[in-house]
């Protein structure tokens, strides 16, 4: 993992998909961790990554949001540990109408249990709008 590398996905994304609140970085923690010990250029000791400067403000990456998610893979061989992207255009999340309730015939009487479930899904939208970083054997 290379510094350089993360430059080149930030312009390897097209400008329509640079702007809106929802561009940024995804990662987990661990690999967070390596990236925010990435520095600008050999001869400074200034970091690339920004922390938040107040409480709930999210850290900064080469002037983008980072969010951590731990169902992002570490890193390793033939992995995909980082992404960016417009999240907003990248992704959708469909809920479907309405609420489904069943009665549990098997509770003790005179209690009643009732389940309540909703069927919520997601996918990749646009894959133009997110690029992701490979990290080779």
């Amino acid at each position: 993992l290379q510094a350089d590398k993360l430059i080149e996905m930030v312009y390897a994304l097209r400008a329509p998909y640079k702007a809106g609140p929802n561009v940024g970085w995804l990662m987990n923690s661990t690999t967070a961790g390596i990236v925010r010990k990435f520095k600008i250029g050999a001869a400074t000791d200034q970091y690339s990554w920004v922390p938040g400067i107040q409480d709930g403000e999210t850290p900064r990456l080469l002037g983008y949001p980072v969010w951590l998610d731990e169902n992002m893979p570490d890193l390793g061989a033939d992995t995909f540990p980082i992404a960016f992207g417009n999240w907003d255009l990248a992704y959708y999340i469909v809920d479907k109408a309405g609420i489904r309730m069943m009665r549990d015939p098997y509770t003790s009487k005179p209690n009643v249990l009732f389940y309540a479930y909703r069927r919520v899904g997601g996918g990749l939208a646009n894959s133009e709008a997110v690029k992701l970083l490979r990290c080779e054997a």
